[in-house]
């Protein structure tokens, strides 16, 4: 799972330009335009590159070592494009790795994507807002998936019992910053058998979740529940 220090250095951010011919054909009387038309055309021929694993990101892109350790092979800060055009550009792409953070995505957003690459093994939606019905979703095709990250979506009990009823293949999981109790730990308690690495710390998880967990470590070997 990669992490968010704020120290990370961006050298994997993809910069990409139009032609000259595609230059021309933009109206350069909104400049706004332009500039959206450009990285639209931008992110169409990133996408077309990518192998197996997206990163995304508002702001802050991790170390090229730390991507491709954890299977990122394409890394892209966002610009001007919308993420209409991201989510359309991922249809057909053969991922297994898909992160994208920080780009104000919301439960139908989040419906979509998973429909558009249903054979990931990652996927990391960190700081968006699909809240319990974009996890619901997201629930429901995890057959495939290993690593989940949905830390800061404003997620609560409803969500966590939707994630703990799938929790098929998921080895490690990442719910930090959320609004989850102890309805939702309990939820996720009784189903700890194949995860290893759990997150859930600044949640609103109290002593009966906290007991529901302790009382189920079957196979984990990391657990955060700190500021809770």
């Amino acid at each position: 799972m990669v992490k968010r220090p704020m120290d990370f250095e961006n050298d994997m951010a993809v910069k990409l330009a139009l032609t000259d011919d595609k230059r021309r054909k933009i109206d350069r009387t909104d400049p706004e335009a332009a500039r959206r038309a450009e990285a639209k055309a931008a992110l169409a021929k990133a996408l077309s590159e990518v192998q197996s694993g997206l990163y995304v990101a508002q702001h802050i892109i991790p170390d090229a070592a730390q991507l491709a350790e954890a299977g990122y092979d394409t890394a892209l800060r966002v610009e001007f494009w919308q993420k209409d055009d991201l989510i359309a550009g991922l249809q057909g792409l053969d991922l297994r790795a898909l992160a994208v953070q920080l780009f104000d995505l919301n439960a139908s957003d989040a419906k979509r994507i998973v429909k558009a690459v249903p054979a990931l093994t990652t996927l990391d939606l960190w700081g968006n807002k699909i809240g319990d019905d974009g996890t619901r979703a997201i629930a429901e095709n995890l057959t495939a998936i290993t690593t989940l990250d949905l830390g800061g979506n404003n997620i609560g009990d409803d969500g966590a019992r939707a994630i703990a009823e799938n929790l098929t293949a998921i080895t490690t999981l990442d719910l930090n910053n959320n609004n989850i109790g102890d309805d939702g730990a309990r939820a996720i308690a009784e189903n700890l058998t194949a995860i290893t690495t759990l997150y859930l710390n600044n949640n609103n998880i109290g002593d009966d979740g906290t007991c529901a967990i302790a009382e189920n470590l079957t196979a984990i070997t990391t657990l955060d529940l700190n500021n809770n």
